[in-house]
């Protein structure tokens, strides 16, 4: 038996977002200039983004991978 399940959900605007997701977008704002869907996406459930950026930010901080060569696992994934 096999099932296709597809969650679809409405990007979060800066109009209907508060707390945590508020404060997330926010910081990816000052950090890129701007909000992608991609993150607005993740926001309806701020642990999401939340561990999105901390894992991303970890990986760049404190890896092993040069940064050419973190570029490219980003690039694979």
């Amino acid at each position: 038996m096999t099932a296709e399940y597809k969650i679809q959900l409405p990007p979060v605007s800066d109009d209907t977002t508060d707390g945590l997701a508020k404060e997330l977008l926010d910081g990816v704002r000052a950090n890129m200039g701007s909000v992608p869907n991609m993150y607005r996406g993740m926001a309806n459930d701020p642990g999401l983004p939340s561990t999105y950026l901390h894992g991303y930010a970890h990986f760049r901080k404190q890896g092993n991978f040069t940064p050419p060569e973190q570029e490219v696992v980003f690039l694979t994934i």
